[in-house]
Parts: structure tokens; C-alpha cells; sequence
């Protein structure tokens, strides 16, 4: 029968240790810097919850840039008015192009 394994060798991960000769660490290999084992592919300690936000909250830290965020929040909502104008005005000519091309298919017929 095989010894437990010694408590002090293996590799502590957060709350967790592993040891070198248990058999999740013989089957999964040995722990590999900046990875999360069975979340995946390309998942990071930062990229789970808790551990940062993946979209930092705007925030301004001095007046100026208060001032500069303020702008900006103005200048997106003025963009995203202009935006709809713009489809609105698209549809207005695609439901006028819709009209013409009749009139148009005829003329070219004669």
C-alpha cells in the first residue's frame, strides 16, 4: 500500500494545495503559472470573478477630468441621436427608391 503523501511537499494554489503524488495531480500534470485548471482554455486567475472588473467603471479623479467625462457622455449621446436620424433618413430613401424603380422600370421599357 502506497504512503500518504507528505502534507508540506506540492503546490499551494489560493486556498487549495495540491500535491505532487495525488492522483488529480499525476492525471492533470503540475500546475502551470497564471491558469485556472477546468474552467477551459484561456482562462486567467484576473479573468474570474473577484478577482477585478473586465470593464472598469468611469470615474473621474480631479475636476478637469470630470469635466472631460462630462463632454464625452454629451458628445456619445449627440452621436448616437445623429445615428438614428441617419437610419431614419436611410429608410426614407430606400421606401422612396422602392416607389421610383416602377416608374423607372417602365420608362426604360419604352
Amino acid at each position: 500500500m502506497q504512503d500518504p503523501p507528505n502534507l508540506q511537499e506540492g503546490t499551494q494554489v489560493g486556498s487549495m494545495m495540491y500535491h505532487d503524488n495525488d492522483a488529480y495531480s499525476k492525471s492533470m500534470g503540475k500546475e502551470r503559472h497564471g491558469r485556472v485548471r477546468g474552467y477551459g482554455l484561456g482562462i486567467t486567475p484576473l479573468s474570474l470573478p473577484g478577482h477585478g472588473s473586465s470593464q472598469p467603471i468611469a470615474s473621474a479623479s480631479t475636476p478637469e477630468d470630470a469635466q472631460e467625462l462630462t463632454a464625452l457622455r454629451l458628445e456619445v449621446a449627440e452621436l448616437r441621436r445623429q445615428r438614428e436620424d441617419d437610419a431614419q433618413e436611410r429608410a426614407a430613401l430606400r421606401a422612396e427608391i422602392a416607389e421610383l424603380r416602377p416608374l423607372f422600370e417602365n420608362f426604360r421599357r419604352q
